[in-house]
């Protein structure tokens, strides 16, 4: 027990100082903007502002160095200046009594507590055993490798999540940054969820259409925190929470009427620096991200396209954050794997260590027809529809995650529109908008790989987007009916996951923690002498030393002979 105790602290001390680092890069944006900080959504804002910027700081530390202790200690310096830039502004609110703050904190404390717990359990996501694991290994070993898609495919999908768990391999968490990393994300949304269900309680201030969108997601995010999503460094975790974070900045900037130019700039960028990061994580991040992107745009050039000379400025500082972001990721995609985004097949570039064109296909081509199809080769899957009805009984069947916020979609629809219970105002008609990324997305995800973990957060977003606006409309009934009947919803559907979950765990006998799942090695020698691991049974590396492959080549050799870090090519590329 002294034990399970003590890994809870060091998780909640170690998130502490994260997110005070994190918010404090944000701040540091925030400033720049001229805008001053008077409350607790301001500084969650200023944490996944400031999460953004470290993953595009480590994209470039990367091509240099690798990922260690000194990228940690030059961020937490840049991240402790902004809250000392700062310190006038965090004192104030500090000193500000309100109940709101007691309770707010207190409610985060408990999920805190819950969430740590689940973070001690061992990385349990079948992918963090196939790659993610030695994904995290390889960054914080080297600088980026060359060629590193020729040894493990799933080693060129080039998501700069990575980088991120490798920063946290520092000092006592070195092999336990998986521990950290999806739950200090959650821990942040959580406390976005927690203000807006008390902004629904209190009847003086009155709530904002944010506030239903972000308390209806909280069964849903309760879902996803189950222990195989907290304790492993997966990105569609990550993915599925930036969704979120980015449609509730859209809606933010939709509901603004009298904000100044520089609130909407400030808000502009939060959502390009989302949108981004969000496409370095996971490239199927880049529809959602890209209708998100141009709505924001729409809406600011149709508020300000009389001021030619804010919309020229406007335009080169979000074109310059999206080529500081965007052409690391494909240098570093290049770099992996020869191609800017791989395994798509378009941008190929002539480099010795280039993945061979067929092995990209066939690596794209499983991708697509697993998702319709688990098991079964792709050749007999793609190119027909044979697979559609046993897929869609199966995605029916996940209720939680599909079915249920399709039912909430179809409902909320059925109740504004045929019955015109209220009449919307052109004005008011811009915030459906925000239901249009995620239509998008789904759309281009059923044509590409229909899994539903790669849809991120759309379906729950449609669902939850669509009952917040259309409780938002219906002013007929007071506003203290209207947010009480949300929450009442929402716990309604909290119950869901909870009959699923196990409240309490015992201490992992890795101080406390539960340690990582290892797999017996054998080892394999190519033609040129390269010595690999590779697991005896099944295709899971875990964390094994490096390099280890499942799919052990003959024709692969080093770039230099003895140093793992200058790359891997293929002998039939020569």
């Amino acid at each position: 027990m002294i034990e399970l105790f003590g890994a809870t602290i060091a998780i909640l001390l170690t998130w502490v100082v994260l997110f005070l680092i994190f918010a404090g890069l944000g701040l540091l944006v925030r400033r720049a903007f001229g805008l001053s900080i008077h409350c607790a959504e301001n500084y969650l804002l200023c944490f996944w502002t400031g999460w953004a910027i470290v993953i595009a700081i480590l994209q470039v530390w990367h091509l240099f160095l690798p990922i260690g202790w000194p990228a940690f200690a030059v961020i937490s310096l840049v991240g402790i200046a902004g809250l000392l830039w700062n310190a006038h502004d965090i004192w104030r609110w500090i000193r500000t009594k309100s109940t709101r703050k007691l309770i707010l904190g207190s409610f985060l404390f408990i999920v805190a507590v819950w969430l740590a717990q689940r973070a001690m359990m061992p990385p349990l996501a079948y992918d963090s055993g196939l790659y993610h694991l030695n994904a995290v290994r390889w960054a914080a070993s080297y600088p980026i490798v060359p060629g590193l898609g020729n040894l493990h495919g799933r080693l060129a999908f080039n998501s700069a999540y990575f980088l991120y768990v490798a920063m946290l391999e520092i000092g006592p968490w070195i092999g336990r940054s998986h521990h950290l990393a999806n739950g200090l994300l959650f821990w942040v949304l959580f406390a976005q969820i927690l203000l807006s269900g008390l902004n629904l309680l209190d009847v003086r201030d009155g709530w904002q259409t944010k506030d239903i969108f972000h308390v209806l997601l909280l069964p849903p995010i309760i879902f996803q925190s189950l222990d195989i999503n907290v304790s492993s460094p997966t990105p569609d975790t990550a993915i599925f929470i930036l969704g979120i974070v980015l449609t509730s900045q859209l809606l933010n900037l939709f509901s603004q009427k009298d904000s100044s130019s520089k609130k909407i700039k400030y808000d502009l960028l939060v959502i390009i620096l989302i949108v981004c990061i969000g496409i370095t994580v996971k490239l199927n991040f880049a529809v959602l991200g890209g209708v998100s992107a141009l709505l924001a745009f729409l809406f600011w050039f149709a508020r300000y396209r009389d001021d030619q000379i804010q919309a020229r400025k406007t335009l080169a500082w979000t074109a310059l954050c999206m080529v500081a972001i965007i052409l690391p990721w494909m240098i570093r995609g290049v770099i992996l794997s020869g191609y800017i985004a791989y395994p798509s097949t378009i941008g190929a570039f002539p480099v010795a260590w280039r993945i061979p064109r067929e092995a990209a296909i066939d690596e794209a081509n499983w991708i697509r027809s697993w998702a319709r199809a688990p098991g079964i080769h792709w050749n007999q899957v793609l190119g027909n529809w044979n697979w559609f009805k046993p897929w869609a009984y199966n995605i029916l069947k996940n209720y939680f995650n599909v079915t249920i916020p399709l039912l909430l979609t179809i409902g909320s629809s059925l109740l504004i529109f045929p019955l015109r219970l209220v009449k919307i105002r052109k004005s008011q008609t811009i915030q459906w908008a925000i239901l249009t990324p995620s239509l998008a997305n789904l759309a281009f995800w059923f044509m590409t790989a229909p899994d539903p973990r790669f849809a991120g957060a759309s379906f729950w977003i449609l669902g939850a987007g669509a009952v917040a606006l259309a409780i938002d409309r219906i002013k007929q009934l007071k506003r203290t009916t209207l947010s009480s009947a949300t929450l009442c919803l929402s716990l309604i559907l909290c119950m869901i996951p909870f009959r699923h979950m196990t409240l309490y765990y015992g201490p992992g006998e890795d101080h406390g923690f539960h340690a990582t799942p290892r797999s017996e090695l054998t080892t394999f020698v190519t033609r040129s002498e390269v010595l690999l691991y590779t697991p005896q049974e099944g295709d899971q590396c875990w964390d094994a030393p490096l390099p280890c492959t499942p799919y052990p080549n003959a024709d692969l050799r080093l770039r230099r002979q003895g140093n793992l870090g200058s790359g891997f090519l293929l002998e039939t590329n020569e």
